[in-house]
């Protein structure tokens, strides 16, 4: 009877042990099943994410695209329509160093600058005056050497 009882002992045990295991079983289940919809709803969450993103970028894409063109199109216009009639007038030692090589260049681009380019006219017109200066003064120390050679007997 001894053997019966732990005989009954122990199928009362191993039913305890599957009641117990099926339990966990199911529990984890469950558990599985909880985590599997959290992820799921996880996904789809990323998955709105996702499109909110593609959404975004496609229409900063657009106004880029739109701002580019835009600037494009104004840059072209001014270029195109507006003819550039800035004169840039800031004398310039070139200008008065030609004028004084060649002072009848001076002269005339004193001329014809006068209105237009005040400060580029007056280089000009200053270097052709420094030319006939130095010139008229050459001569006279010239003329001056010639008659003090020739008022010597030098010559």
């Amino acid at each position: 009877m001894e053997n019966k009882e732990n005989l009954n002992n122990g199928e009362l045990k191993t039913e305890e042990i599957k009641n117990t295991v099926s339990e966990e079983v199911k529990a984890t289940e469950v558990k599985a099943e909880e985590i599997k919809n959290d992820v799921s709803e996880e996904v789809k969450a990323a998955e709105v994410k996702v499109e909110e993103v593609k959404t975004n970028v496609s229409e900063q894409s657009e106004t880029v695209s739109n701002a580019v063109n835009t600037n494009y199109v104004n840059t072209n216009t001014v270029n195109n329509n507006a003819p550039n009639n800035e004169i840039v007038d800031n004398g310039g030692f070139l200008w008065g160093l030609l004028g004084c090589c060649i002072p009848v260049a001076g002269l005339v681009l004193y001329l014809v600058w006068k209105e237009q380019k005040p400060k580029t006219s007056k280089a000009a017109g200053i270097g052709a005056l420094i030319s006939v200066i130095l010139t008229v003064v050459f001569y006279v120390i010239y003329l001056i050497f010639v008659v003090g050679m020739a008022a010597t007997g030098a010559m």
